[in-house]
């Protein structure tokens, strides 16, 4: 008798509890793709309009844009933690952030995926400096300097500072 009993006092808090929660709720100011419940038909008939002006005005509605290779060198490669500095479009200078820890990177795979599209070469020769700085110098056909890049690490080999010359 007793299991019985608690059975029914723990299914009746649940009971009033949820009811309680529930009346709480606020649904008259619903806005589009809010997932409460649908009990308001004026609301419903507010988002079909919505959805035909929408549909109606494509021209209106910003669509996605396939991201330009700076927008991947800055948030994807370097995944957004680095300031990039341009003069006339070309990249000049690409800075550490206050506060953010840096992105290890072999040169390599840099040189493969933007350092063509940064600066115009035929081929690239690797030198270090010292333990934290190396120097890309870069070659157009003819063997002549085209351009170098200066990445400048930290201790623990993540880029503080990439600079383009």
């Amino acid at each position: 008798m007793k299991i019985i009993l608690s059975l029914v006092i723990i299914v009746a808090t649940a009971f009033l509890t949820h009811h309680f929660f529930i009346s709480k709720l606020d649904n008259s100011d619903r806005e589009v793709a809010a997932f409460s419940e649908r009990n308001n038909a004026g609301q419903i008939k507010w988002e079909h309009k919505v959805a035909q002006d929408l549909a109606a005005n494509k021209d209106k509605i910003q669509t996605s844009v396939k991201p330009s290779w700076q927008d991947q060198l800055a948030y994807e490669f370097f995944m957004g933690q680095y300031d990039i500095s341009s003069e006339s479009g070309q990249i000049q200078k690409i800075s550490l952030q206050k506060s953010m820890d840096g992105v290890n990177f072999s040169v390599e795979q840099f040189m493969e995926k933007y350092g063509h599209q940064i600066k115009d070469f035929a081929s690239y020769k690797q030198s270090k400096t010292d333990d934290k700085t190396e120097v890309i110098d870069l070659f157009d056909k003819s063997g002549l300097l085209a351009g170098s890049f200066h990445i400048v690490r930290n201790d623990d080999g993540k880029v503080i500072e990439f600079i383009v010359k």
